[in-house]
């Protein structure tokens, strides 16, 4: 099973990755409203790439973000895991 588990360590709370037992990345949170063909297309594609519709979304939004020069080349890219 894939997901989330949350454990105390030192009263601090830790997320793990259920499926490889490692610590999430910090990430921020964000909601997005997306139209229903985009949606699909996006599950489509994250079906094809064996990645996650969080992967993909990180990765266009940095792409973006990049050409318009908001973001620097020398920031990482997502690394992920297939899925």
């Amino acid at each position: 099973m894939i997901g989330v588990r949350r454990e105390y360590v030192n009263n601090v709370d830790v997320r793990l990755h259920i499926a490889y037992g490692l610590p999430m990345a910090k990430t921020a949170h964000i909601g997005v409203r997306l139209e229903p063909n985009v949606k699909d297309a996006l599950d489509q594609a994250a079906e094809a790439e064996e990645r996650s519709i969080s992967f993909l979304a990180q990765k266009a939004i940095a792409e973006w973000l990049r050409r318009k020069g908001y973001l620097k080349d020398d920031v990482a890219a997502p690394k992920g895991r297939k899925r």
